[in-house]
């Protein structure tokens, strides 16, 4: 039998793994952000963002529903300039 290797177009896995490990190292600071965040009585939470960040901002979005109890709304940049929500203020 001869197995043949695949791979996949346009995937760098050095790439990868120094993202997974730049992503790792900075748990620690992304806690205390958003620990100071929560203990500032946030109202709410925005992530903005367009094209190609929208997607991953999704799943950060979905994870931030399941860890907090403050509201979080992902919203395309240039909509909520344009348009405003009516929960953006100064406390979120």
């Amino acid at each position: 039998m001869i197995i043949q290797e695949k791979t996949m177009l346009g995937f760098n896995q050095d790439e990868y793994l120094t993202s997974a490990r730049e992503i790792i190292a900075a748990r620690k600071q992304a806690e205390t952000v958003a620990d100071d965040i929560y203990q500032s009585g946030c109202s709410a939470l925005f992530f903005a963002s367009v094209g190609g960040s929208l997607a991953p901002m999704m799943a950060i979005n979905e994870f931030a529903k399941e860890l907090t109890s403050v509201p979080v709304y992902l919203e395309q940049a240039a909509e909520l300039i344009h348009r405003g929500h009516k929960k953006l203020n100064k406390d979120a």
